[in-house]
């Protein structure tokens, strides 16, 4: 019974980070918001991790770990920031759909890279993903055009990316440690490119609540995973998932109680679709 607790808390809250970014990047820079949120979530990881940190001995990296471990962490930071980039330039259920697309990308990448053969199963899962996805954003030109849609994709293509990394090159570290690492990089190389880019205007204008709202997004984002692993242990991740795979309809419904927008029945039938995909 704790354990699905657990998993409910967490698929609630990692719902409701994409909509308080989104909330939180209104009237201020999606870089700024970018940083704001990164740091936050930062913190948390460090806190859980620390003891990992204590003890990380990094004399033993060789250069080419060296190397990739730089590359996720710039990844990561690009990432965050065309995520950012494309809520600041659209809404919830745009920009979210396409997010939701990264493992799809991922096994793509592993067939050409590395000649990873895709199942039936899987081509399913691309299938249901794509079809799902476009349901949600044709006719949906956002805000300011399809500019969104740009970024979106590049977020999804670093996400792709680190992962690729991580789970080829870096995979002898405590995933926990290296999410860590990579953020604390991430997050220095985001700061650097908010400030040199009008960030200090930007923080100097932006009202108190934004603020809160940008960090309260990193820190729910990073109590997500705390809970999403408490559940794991009780449950098994088997389990678990089928509960937390609908993440992406509560997301929806938070959009729609938090921003206003609008669940229609071409994108209810989209994100059934991209959910029936995950269970699959």
């Amino acid at each position: 019974m704790t354990g699905l607790v657990y998993i409910c808390i967490a698929t609630l809250l990692i719902a409701l980070a994409p909509v308080l970014a989104k909330k939180g990047i209104r009237k201020s820079k999606p870089t700024i918001g970018a940083a704001f949120a990164a740091t936050a979530l930062t913190v948390i990881c460090i806190f859980l991790n620390k003891g990992a940190l204590r003890g990380l001995n990094v004399a033993g990296w060789g250069m080419w770990t060296w190397i990739y471990v730089l590359l996720s962490g710039l990844t990561t930071a690009f990432c965050i920031l065309f995520l950012f980039k494309s809520a600041h330039n659209s809404e919830v259920m745009h920009f979210l759909p396409v997010i939701k697309c990264n493992m799809v990308l991922v096994i793509l990448l592993s067939f050409v890279i590395y000649k990873s053969q895709i199942s039936t199963r899987q081509w399913i899962v691309i299938a249901l993903t794509i079809i799902g996805m476009l349901l949600m954003i044709i006719g949906e030109g956002g805000e300011k055009g399809w500019k969104w849609l740009g970024f979106a994709v590049l977020s999804v293509l670093c996400y792709s990316v680190f992962l690729i990394i991580d789970s080829h090159y870096l995979s002898s570290i405590d995933s926990g440690l290296l999410m860590t690492i990579r953020l604390i990089i991430a997050v220095i190389i985001i700061w650097c490119i908010a400030m040199t880019s009008g960030g200090g205007n930007t923080i100097r204008s932006m009202s108190f609540l934004d603020g809160v709202i940008l960090i309260l997004a990193g820190v729910v984002y990073g109590l997500s995973m705390i809970f999403y692993s408490r559940a794991a242990a009780a449950l098994g991740s088997s389990q678990l998932m089928y509960i937390y795979n609908a993440n992406l309809f509560v997301s929806m419904i938070f959009a729609t109680l938090l921003l206003g927008e609008k669940i229609t029945p071409k994108k209810l039938i989209g994100a059934l679709l991209m959910i029936a995909a995950l269970f699959i």
